[in-house]
This record gives C-alpha cells, sequence and structure tokens, in this order.
C-alpha cells in the first residue's frame, strides 16, 4: 500500500459523489450485511464469541490503536492543493472556500493552519454577535489568512447576520490570500439567506472516503502503533479483519463507507466504537484460532495467548432518535448542525419557539448530542441517523 492510498480527492462541491441518499444507502446496508451473513452462515452458526463475554476498549487502547485526530489524512491533501497557491504571489485567485461536512470535533482547517504557522481569524463569541459589540477585524492586506469555521461568524437570527455581511465583502475586496472552512449546513443557509455563493469563489471539497480508502487508512493506524501485534477479528468468525482477500472484510469497510457517508471522523468514530475487548474473567470458546506455519501445518494458539493478542470488531454501533418529539428534535439538531456549536442559551433565539428545548435531554440520552461546558454540538458518530431523519423530513441538507 503507497503512503498516499487512502488519500481523498479534492474536488469542487459540486461534483460531489455521495455514497448514496439515505434510501440508497439503506439498500446498500442491507444488501451488504445479507452478503456478510450469507458468508458468516458458511464459516459459523453463531459468533466465535458473544457479545455478553466482550466490553468498551478503553480509551487509552483506542487512543492507540485508532489515534486522533479523526480528520485523518486531510491536511496532507491540503497541503498538496493548497501550498503552491499560497506561495505564488502572482496567482489572481485570492480565496479558497472548503466546505466541509458537519460535526469535525477536531477543527481540520484550524489544525492545519497552525501546522503552517499561517495566521486564523479568531470568531467573536455569539453574546458578542447578538449584542452588536463584536467589530470586524482589518483584514486588507497581510500575509494569507485563514478563516477556520465561516460559520462562527453569525448566529441565525435578524440580527445575528449582520457581521458576517460585512465579513463577507471584506473578504471579497481583501488583497490577502484567504482560505476559508464552513460546514455544509452553514453554507447552504448562507447561501439562501444572504447570497454569500455571490461573495464567494466555487466551493471545494473532499470526495467521500471509499471503502477501501477507509481500510487502508485503518489499516496504516493499526499497523504503526505501539500495538500492531494485537489481532483485529470479526466477533462472528474470528477472521483478521485486515485479511487480504477476505470477501468479509470487503463487505464490512463497505457498510462502514455506507453508513458514515464516507466522513472520515464519522468512520472513525464508528469504527472505535466497533473495536470491543474480551471480559477478564471469560474463555473463548469456537474461535478458529488456528495459524498456519511457514510449512503448511496447522500451529493452534492458546487461549491464553487469543486473549492477550485480540480485539473483537462488532456489527457498528446503530443510532436512533428519539420517537417522542421528533419534530422538535429536528430543529433542535438541524440548528446545532447549522452552528456547529451553540449553547442551549442562544439555541432559543434560533428556534421558533421555546417547545424544541424539550427535546435537548432526550436527545442527550440517546446519544445523539453532547453538551460539554454548556455547549451543545451533534455527535460524529450520530450523524447518519441524524442527517437520515432530516432527510425523511425535507430540511435542506446540502450533497454532504
Amino acid at each position: 500500500m503507497s503512503d498516499d492510498a487512502y488519500l481523498p480527492q479534492y474536488i469542487k462541491l459540486r461534483d460531489f459523489k455521495s455514497p448514496g441518499m439515505p434510501t440508497q444507502r439503506a439498500f446498500q446496508i442491507f444488501l451488504s450485511k445479507a452478503l456478510m451473513l450469507l458468508q458468516r452462515d458458511k464459516e459459523k452458526d453463531e459468533d466465535a464469541i458473544s457479545s455478553d463475554r466482550l466490553h468498551r476498549t478503553p480509551d487509552a487502547d483506542l487512543d492507540i490503536i485508532v489515534p486522533a485526530p479523526a480528520f485523518g489524512p486531510l491536511p496532507q491533501v491540503m497541503d498538496e492543493k493548497l501550498s503552491g497557491w499560497l506561495q505564488n504571489t502572482e496567482s489572481n485567485n485570492t480565496i479558497k472556500v472548503i466546505v466541509l461536512p458537519p460535526c469535525d470535533e477536531n477543527d481540520v482547517m484550524k489544525s492545519w493552519a497552525e501546522a503552517n504557522r499561517l495566521e486564523c481569524l479568531a470568531p467573536p463569541s455569539h453574546q458578542a454577535i447578538l449584542s452588536g459589540k463584536a467589530t470586524l477585524p482589518e483584514i486588507q492586506f497581510g500575509t494569507p489568512l485563514v478563516i477556520p469555521r465561516l460559520e462562527a461568524w453569525m448566529i441565525r437570527t435578524y440580527y445575528g447576520l449582520n457581521l458576517i455581511k460585512e465579513l463577507l465583502p471584506a473578504i471579497e475586496n481583501s488583497e490577502r490570500k484567504i482560505v476559508i472552512g464552513c460546514n455544509i449546513y452553514a453554507w447552504e443557509f448562507l447561501r439562501k439567506a444572504i447570497s454569500a455563493a455571490s461573495f464567494l469563489p466555487d466551493p471545494m471539497t473532499f470526495q467521500a472516503f471509499s471503502s477501501d480508502q477507509l481500510r487502508d487508512w485503518f489499516h496504516a493506524l493499526h499497523s504503526t502503533s505501539e500495538m500492531q501485534h494485537i489481532k483485529l477479528c470479526h466477533q462472528h468468525s474470528a477472521q483478521d479483519v485486515f485479511a487480504e482477500d477476505k470477501e468479509e472484510d470487503r463487505h464490512y469497510f463497505k457498510i462502514l463507507a455506507a453508513t458514515s457517508s464516507g466522513i472520515p471522523w464519522v468512520a472513525w468514530h464508528l469504527w472505535r466504537n466497533s473495536l470491543l475487548t474480551q471480559n477478564d474473567d471469560t474463555e473463548v470458546d469456537d474461535v478458529d484460532d488456528a495459524e498456519q506455519t511457514d510449512n503448511g501445518e496447522n500451529e493452534t494458539a492458546s487461549i491464553d495467548d487469543v486473549h492477550q493478542q485480540t480485539l473483537w470488531v462488532a456489527a457498528l454501533q446503530e443510532f436512533s432518535l428519539p420517537t417522542s418529539d421528533k419534530g422538535l428534535a429536528l430543529l433542535v439538531l438541524h440548528a446545532i448542525l447549522i452552528h456547529n456549536q451553540i449553547t442551549a442559551e442562544h439555541l432559543v433565539q434560533v428556534l421558533p419557539d421555546i417547545r424544541p428545548l424539550n427535546a435537548v435531554p432526550l436527545l442527550k440520552r440517546a446519544g445523539i448530542i453532547t453538551q460539554k461546558q454548556g455547549v451543545l454540538s451533534c455527535k460524529p458518530q450520530a450523524y447518519p441517523a441524524i442527517r437520515e431523519g432530516l432527510a425523511a423530513s425535507g430540511f435542506p441538507l446540502g450533497v454532504i
């Protein structure tokens, strides 16, 4: 596998090809699961190790096997595509817009800018925007500038858009080179609400990760980690997840790609959540741990060796939106996605009334959103369920 085997393409947003809209994705997932079940029936009637003998792998171990950041190789792609442009002082093209999927917890644009020692434009707080105290800094002249999150310069109220209405023409008229990041939900809103696309060039994005790219990425993370000696085996067959030419392996990563829509941080969280550890007080039954020696003879590993050297890859975690107050929950989720993160105090100001706030505790208990230091955000691993719910109810989504 070459070093760039899992690098996604850098493309125009309008050329983005999703692994499938919700109904197509559901069919793809159903088909792949069916094929996997057929494969399992050929090999074994039962799981190699039952779920009640497994528990979630500690974060300390996961941080070694599947280390952060969850955006993976995207900064490398940005280096390749933007470095020459940044250094070209004669280019008349001074603005680049990169539209990203939502739920980016690690802030890929800011991380890339800091790694390249580029100036980042720090946004004001939502409170400062709403109170009218936020002012626009001078960006007319200077070295290249990065605005990691365009959505951080607005809040979805009448007066909450005033600052970004000043920012967009300032960007257009600046003589600096400016790289702008924006999540797809905010971009679709700003494009329609204040004609953001008339101030900025056609946005770029990254093509969705394919099943092979996800496999190669996670294989690379594991094979270069301090725990590369630990096997990753399918729970129901005990087959090595990264074994070459395994039909079951290909189906697993097809399901992962389809479920995550090829979004790296969504796939990263789903993958980590699927790696389980065997309970200390259990033994492994029905595990086909026979290994081939160099001369072709079977050599059976001990139970203790399997216990210590294996993490079990379970089926992908599935999320469901709360059934009660679902319409209110969708209003909350759509508002959070547009702003990336928002406090409950400011959330009520972007909603039609206070009723949707009743859905916040339900969404937290369902593992759909999280709240840290009073700030609400959507969990990346729950985004497939969120997007499917929004699409089914006719909310504007964009292509990612």
